[in-house]
């Protein structure tokens, strides 16, 4: 691993002059160290994720049905049909060069109607991130006031997301 992408992969701080490349290729780096990944009673379960070497990683864990690398951005990810999936989960992807606002109107086009977004976003991404400070929150809210989604939970102090529902539920 390239001493560069070691420290981005934990300093965030580092990552906004990295090119889309240069983050797909962070967690190229440490695809064999990533945590083994384990099926939770989901019937079918797809991987995204912009770095080949993760989806390699994870199909030796035979949990997933399909793997998919792009990026989760604006741009529509081809393999992935309209109203597909019952729920996604955006698992450590709210992070400095990672999934960007603009990611959502592909994030609900991929769920289907009543289906549910969970992730959670750490207080310091919210407020530190280039792409998150003053837009990530005020853009949920947004999204919220015209009728895109349901925010079925709230950010605490400390930016993870909670409800009585469950943690980071959105559903559309």
């Amino acid at each position: 691993m390239s001493q560069r992408h070691k420290e981005a992969r934990f300093n965030a701080k580092l990552r906004p002059d990295m090119t889309p490349q240069q983050i797909a290729e962070m967690f190229d780096d440490f695809a064999d160290d990533y945590d083994e990944l384990k099926e939770v009673g989901f019937s079918y379960v797809d991987a995204l994720d912009p770095a080949q070497k993760m989806l390699d990683v994870a199909k030796t864990r035979n949990v997933y049905r399909r793997l998919i690398c792009a990026f989760m951005d604006k741009n529509r990810v081809e393999e992935i049909e309209t109203d597909f999936y019952d729920c996604i989960t955006a698992t450590a992807a709210f992070n400095e060069g990672l999934v960007p606002c603009n990611a959502f109107p592909q994030m609900i086009r991929i769920v289907k109607p009543g289906g549910r977004i969970v992730f959670t976003v750490p207080q310091r991404n919210i407020d530190n991130a280039v792409e998150y400070r003053g837009r990530l929150l005020p853009l949920i809210d947004k999204m919220a006031a015209e009728g895109v989604w349901d925010v079925t939970a709230v950010p605490l102090a400390d930016g993870e997301l909670s409800h009585a529902l469950g943690p980071g539920f959105f559903t559309v």
